[in-house]
């Protein structure tokens, strides 16, 4: 059995972080904060849980005390991370406690109660609650009113080069190859902007709907709630009409 014990801080609290492999599982955990990533006792300290699910002879672990990163790798399993409401799984973590940043890649996945984010690889700052996700992104939120999260009905996807998450705020901005889908329309643009159902798609802005409307124009936002869309900028239009 090997460990070591390291100090970061967070926010400027101290954190006392503790690895241990045991059959094969890694944790790095706050020692004085209760689990699943929520502060104990209101004493306003967070936590970051990790833990790698593999077997021992399939996982590194490796520790620069001078650098203040540690880089977990598996060939096999998933490294999975718990922070507050989001649970992200990986096959390589590099975490810097002096930056309180981190970079997960690998089979890539982050949920967020009914919304997943897959990528190549995720930028994560603690410090602002900030997730940059880099290449071939796909985000999925389904409907809250669904029972079942598997059966759920999507309520929007988009897919870009890069989307930047603010776990905070609620807000996401993709840019490069935009690409969304929301009830019957489907959309592209250079960059969009989401929260709190209201998308702002800018940049070359092009909509087509299921039956047969195609829009062009320089900006559009859409209210998700009242199913409303306005349209900026020059436009131009082709609609189908269907004869009797």
């Amino acid at each position: 059995m090997r460990s070591y014990r390291s100090y970061l801080r967070l926010s400027g609290l101290p954190f006392f972080v503790a690895s241990l492999m045991i059959l094969g599982a890694v944790q790095i955990c706050d020692a004085a904060t209760a689990s699943g990533g929520q502060p104990a006792g209101g004493s306003g300290k967070r936590t970051v849980i990790v833990q790698v699910r593999a077997n021992p002879d399939e996982q590194t672990v490796r520790v620069d005390q001078k650098t203040g990163i540690t880089t977990i790798e598996t060939r096999s399993g998933i490294i999975e991370i718990v922070y507050g409401d989001i649970k992200a799984t990986a096959t390589r973590l590099e975490y810097n406690q002096k930056q309180q940043t981190a970079v997960l890649s690998g089979n890539l996945q982050v949920i967020e109660g009914n919304r997943t984010i897959i990528a190549e690889r995720v930028e994560i700052d603690f410090r602002a609650d900030q997730y940059t996700f880099i290449g071939k992104v796909q985000m999925v939120e389904k409907d809250e009113s669904g029972n079942d999260g598997a059966t759920a009905r999507v309520k929007l996807s988009i897919s870009a080069d890069r989307l930047v998450y603010n776990s905070q705020t609620g807000e996401a901005v993709a840019e490069g190859n935009v690409r969304a889908a929301e009830g019957d329309r489907k959309s592209q643009a250079d960059k969009l902007v989401y929260k709190s159902n209201w998308l702002q798609l800018t940049g070359k802005v092009q909509v087509t709907t299921d039956d047969g409307m195609s829009v062009s124009a320089a900006r559009m936002e859409v209210d998700m709630d009242r199913n409303t869309v306005q349209i900026y900028g020059q436009t131009s239009m082709s609609l189908v009409l269907e004869d009797e």
